[in-house]
C-alpha cells in the first residue's frame, strides 16, 4: 500500500470514530494507519485509546508493545506483552518479542523462557530463528 493509500485509510478511520468514537477496533486500526506513516506517537497514543475503550483486546497491547519496543521503551513494551499474554497466553508473537526484548537488555535467562515457550506454542519459530541466523552467517 503506498502512503496515499494510508492517508486514505487514515481519513476513514478518523470519519468511522466520528461516528463510533467507542469502537476500539477503529482506534487500533487508526493506529496501524498511523504505525504505517511513520507517525509513531500517534500511533502509540491510538492504540492507547482502543486500549481504554477495549482493555480486554490483547492485539491493542501487542501492537503498542511492539512501538514502544522499536522506540527503545522496553520496561513499557515488556509490560504491554505482559497485558497480551495475560489475555491471550498462546499469544506466540508477544512472546517472542518479549523475549527479544528481555534479551536487548540483559535478562538472558528470562528471555530464553518467553523464546522457548513461543516455539512451544509454535515451533515454526525455531525454524524462523534458525533461518534468520543462517542468513546473518
Amino acid at each position: 500500500m503506498t502512503e496515499g493509500r494510508y492517508d486514505d485509510a487514515l481519513h476513514a478511520f478518523d470519519k468511522a470514530i466520528e461516528i463510533y468514537p467507542d469502537f476500539a477496533d477503529f482506534w487500533l486500526y487508526r493506529g496501524w494507519a498511523l504505525e504505517m506513516l511513520a507517525r509513531v506517537a500517534d500511533a502509540v497514543e491510538s492504540y492507547g485509546k482502543a486500549i481504554e475503550i477495549d482493555p480486554c483486546n490483547a492485539t491493542s497491547w501487542y501492537m503498542k508493545g511492539v512501538l514502544l519496543g522499536r522506540a527503545s521503551e522496553c520496561a513499557q513494551a515488556i509490560g504491554c506483552f505482559d497485558k497480551a499474554i495475560g489475555l491471550k497466553p498462546d499469544y506466540v508473537e508477544a512472546w517472542y518479542r518479549k523475549g527479544l526484548l528481555l534479551g536487548m537488555i540483559g535478562r538472558k535467562d528470562e528471555a530464553a523462557a518467553c523464546i522457548n515457550k513461543a516455539i512451544e506454542l509454535d515451533p515454526r519459530v525455531f525454524e524462523m530463528i534458525k533461518d534468520g541466523m543462517n542468513a546473518s552467517m
